[in-house]
């Protein structure tokens, strides 16, 4: 037939999922996947290399991660050439997508597009625009201005980091190379925060479990799943989870705590879809009741 052929009904297993004995010895596939230049064709057939279905699945949620990111590109070098952009370009929606354009980024990009009001204009919770004019920098600053001013630098980093986090969502999940640690990892380098002040190192190179043992030490006092009267401040959360009565692994996410009292938890796991997801909750009791862990690490953000 030429090309590349893929046997996807794999015996072996079939047999395991059925509990058939010395099932790892049944290397025979049933179904016959032929990929061409010219397209792909199958039947059905035991020619071709053994592949499970499930190995082909992640192939394929890779392969569909990979094609959304290409139109949401948020790297280091787009945020760059977005800083790079003169102000007065920004004037209105279409001059800022046609300055988006000019340089090549996508001008249809809801990520890009809020990138460019995080990076040069700026906004805080309410979603109000201000800029250095509105604030009259020249008048004498009291105590009263820099609070103020360093409480819209915090909200306006919450809506940066949900950005990057944002953008980071439907990566396939793989084991060690983009776990839960090392998506967060990504997520906060991306967001300009250093790991490091929740970490006890490199998330490639150091365990969850390890990460709670350094919050421990740094004085994080875990929180129990069924704690009465859980109060957070609103704010982002890296969040380490411990003590699963099911014997899970450590876990690990981001947790953006929002003024009314929900929260949105940011995180990837081997479960479910596989793949980095944002879950709702109404308040951070559902949400540490959602998960099969004892004992909740919360370490708040600081910009």
């Amino acid at each position: 037939m030429g090309g590349l052929t893929l046997n996807l009904m794999n015996v072996a297993t079939i047999a395991t999922i059925l509990g058939v004995d010395n099932a790892d010895k049944m290397n025979l596939g049933l179904f016959e996947l032929n990929i061409t230049t010219s397209g792909a064709t199958s039947r059905i057939g035991t020619s071709g290399i053994d592949v499970s279905m499930m190995a082909y699945a992640l192939g394929s949620r890779a392969l569909e991660a990979w094609q959304n990111s290409r139109t949401m590109p948020v790297t280091e070098q787009s945020i760059l050439m977005i800083e790079e952009i003169p102000l007065e370009e920004l004037s209105t929606e279409e001059a800022m997508r046609e300055a988006l354009r000019r340089i090549g980024l996508n001008p249809d990009s809801e990520v890009l597009q809020e990138l460019v009001y995080l990076l040069h204009i700026g906004q805080n919770v309410d979603n109000e625009i201000f800029t250095d004019e509105m604030r009259n920098e020249n008048r004498p600053r009291s105590s009263h201005d820099e609070a103020s001013e360093s409480s819209e630098n915090y909200y306006l980093g919450i809506h940066f980091l949900r950005t990057f986090a944002t953008a980071n969502l439907r990566q396939p999940y793989i084991s060690r190379i983009n776990d839960c640690d090392i998506w967060v990892e990504n997520v906060l380098v991306l967001a300009g925060v250093d790991p490091l002040d929740y970490f006890v190192g490199p998330a490639r190179s150091h365990t969850v479990e390890s990460h709670i043992n350094n919050a421990l030490e740094r004085g994080v006092i875990p929180i129990e799943r069924r704690a009465p009267n859980i109060r957070l401040l609103e704010g982002i959360y890296v969040v380490f989870m411990g003590d699963s009565p099911r014997n899970f692994e450590e876990h690990a996410g981001l947790l953006f705590v929002n003024r009314n009292g929900t929260v949105d938890f940011f995180h990837t796991s081997s479960w479910g879809t596989a793949m980095s997801v944002m879950l709702s909750y109404d308040s951070v009791r559902a949400f540490q009741g959602d998960f099969s862990y004892n004992l909740f690490y919360y370490q708040r953000i600081q910009r």
